[in-house]
């Protein structure tokens, strides 16, 4: 089961859940999403999967085949949780996991699947809480394969140690908490640490395009008026609100269309003439379309823009 919309709130929840298990104990050590493909990592796809489903390991080591990790537990955008082994890519590590799986199979009294040679799957009740399962997963299943993996080194799965975390998840929260500070610092709330991540990323979107927007015309820029993030009266006198969202295209529409109506129909509000969601990202071609039924159906101007942070171009589609 889940309390979330969507696979990216669980990825940052399970971030944040993790990180705070690591202040209090400072040899947990968990393994993160180590290439930022498509933007992910600033996305808060902090592990690996996609917007169906993810996985976290607590040990170094993957399966290349299936580009997974060997060992994991995953949740999927509907909550259904499991567990993971696999090495469909080494039938020497697969002999060495199968020998795993037994022995989880026998202290748990559970089965575990095989769905496909040489990857093996337990299925979780579907009545658990997704949270839940993985802090049993972590009080549980953790210390019995920290066990056979120390026992059984030189199979290419390896415990982690401060030298991992400190390259991979102390290196991404350095990564992801560089930047600027200009007319608005870049994180200085007390939030958790994805909230931390998002709210660095949306300042540094922000003060981007409230200069670009300064720069390339005569029009009045003003930012957090009425909880807009920046709202713009051209010298034509139209306006135009910019909502910015540090999310994938898909995920920032659905996230700011509550609040583009309001903005657009609430009683004693200055109404504007355009709505306008901008990201960092390009949109595909399905979100276009969305957009385009919106306005025709609902009569609601509302668009999209993307904000190039390397070129710091505003593009419209």
């Amino acid at each position: 089961m889940t309390d979330c919309e969507s696979i990216l709130d669980m990825q940052k929840k399970c971030w944040d859940y993790l990180i705070d298990i690591q202040k209090t104990n400072s040899s947990f050590y968990f393994v993160p999403r180590k290439i930022n493909k498509l933007g992910r990592l600033k996305q808060g796809y902090f592990f690996i999967g996609n917007d169906k489903y993810m996985q976290i390991s607590f040990w170094d080591g993957d399966d290349r085949l299936e580009k997974i990790h060997n060992i994991s537990w995953g949740v999927r955008d509907n909550g259904s949780c499991f567990i993971e082994i696999s090495s469909r890519d080494n039938t020497d590590k697969a002999e060495y996991l199968a020998e795993l799986v037994k022995i989880l199979e026998q202290k748990r009294a559970v089965i575990y699947q095989e769905v496909k040679l040489n990857k093996w799957r337990y299925e979780y009740p579907s009545n658990l809480f997704y949270m839940d399962t993985l802090q049993s997963f972590i009080d549980i299943e953790k210390p019995i394969i920290d066990e056979f993996i120390s026992k059984h080194p030189g199979y290419g799965i390896s415990m982690l140690d401060k030298e991992f975390n400190e390259k991979y998840v102390s290196g991404l929260i350095q990564t992801l908490t560089q930047g600027n500070a200009n007319k608005k610092k870049e994180g200085v709330v007390s939030v958790s640490p994805s909230g931390y991540f998002m709210a660095l990323q949306h300042n540094e979107l922000q003060n981007a395009l409230v200069d670009y927007l300064e720069t390339n015309g005569d029009n009045s820029v003003k930012i957090e008026v009425n909880n807009v993030d920046i709202t713009v009266q051209t010298v034509t006198g139209e306006n135009i609100f910019y909502e910015l969202k540090t999310s994938d295209v898909k995920q920032a529409i659905r996230l700011a269309m509550g609040q583009l109506l309001e903005y657009c129909h609430y009683p004693n509000k200055t109404k504007a003439d355009r709505l306008v969601i901008v990201t960092r990202y390009a949109p595909s071609d399905d979100d276009i379309i969305y957009l385009d039924k919106i306005r025709n159906l609902y009569h609601v101007p509302i668009y999209y823009q993307q904000f190039d942070m390397e070129k710091k171009q505003l593009l419209s589609f």
